[in-house]
């Protein structure tokens, strides 16, 4: 870490890899932040994000067309994705290496992309009882305001319904349901309770619009950061 102070979330997985979001609204690009963190530009993989399921299995950085989701197990790739109120998914295999790192809005979410990831974990010969989850900060289900339109793709107990036909719904309470229902371990599950609506510390696009900035997660292995 350089003399430049950030404000991050260290998720602290193991001794062997990083796993952090940069909550604060800033000048610094996630390029120039993963750089003050110690790595090159060079080792980023970037998803250009689309509020897509779409989640793809990648051997080398760079940025990548049409995805919300990336899983690797190159030791000089690192993850990264940006969010203002979506769920940061961070992945991890322990035994086999393979990481994963997930853009989970509420469209990702009702669409699989949980599915979509842990499933393709599996295909790269993980098993569902070593996978490691942790849900980073999202916006928290006493603020996320939305349609009937929306709610309806909700399960119950995700939902609670509003004045004048709105509805709150749980972002994270949602995705720990369908990890449970794949047979993700419910130990092997660990969430952020952090809003990112109510704490001004991190990046609102439901509070600040267009002012919001982006928070930028970041996962890779902890000997490929200097």
């Amino acid at each position: 870490m350089t003399s430049i102070e950030l404000s991050y979330i260290d998720y602290n997985f193991n001794n062997n890899i990083l796993a952090i979001t940069h909550t604060e609204k800033s000048e610094y690009s996630r390029i120039e932040i993963a750089n003050i963190l110690g790595q090159t530009s060079q080792n980023l993989a970037i998803p250009l994000q689309t509020h897509s399921a779409n989640v793809l299995y990648i051997d080398k950085p760079g940025e990548v067309e049409n995805c919300d989701g990336l899983i690797t197990h190159e030791s000089n790739v690192v993850l990264s994705l940006q969010t203002a109120d979506c769920i940061p998914i961070f992945l991890l295999d322990e035994v086999t290496g393979l990481r994963g790192l997930i853009h989970a809005g509420w469209r990702g979410i009702v669409s699989g992309i949980v599915k979509n990831a842990i499933e393709l974990m599996v295909a790269h010969q993980s098993k569902v009882e070593d996978i490691k989850v942790v849900l980073g900060p999202s916006i928290c289900k006493n603020c996320f305001e939305v349609g009937s339109e929306v709610a309806v793709k909700f399960e119950t107990e995700y939902k609670n319904k509003r004045l004048k036909g709105k509805w709150h719904v749980d972002l994270h309470g949602q995705a720990k349901c369908q990890l449970l229902d794949l047979g993700i371990f419910l130990l092997n599950i660990k969430s952020s309770h952090i809003c990112s609506y109510e704490n001004k510390d991190c990046c609102s696009y439901r509070r600040d619009s267009a002012a919001a900035g982006r928070m930028f997660s970041f996962m890779g292995v902890k000997n490929e950061f200097h």
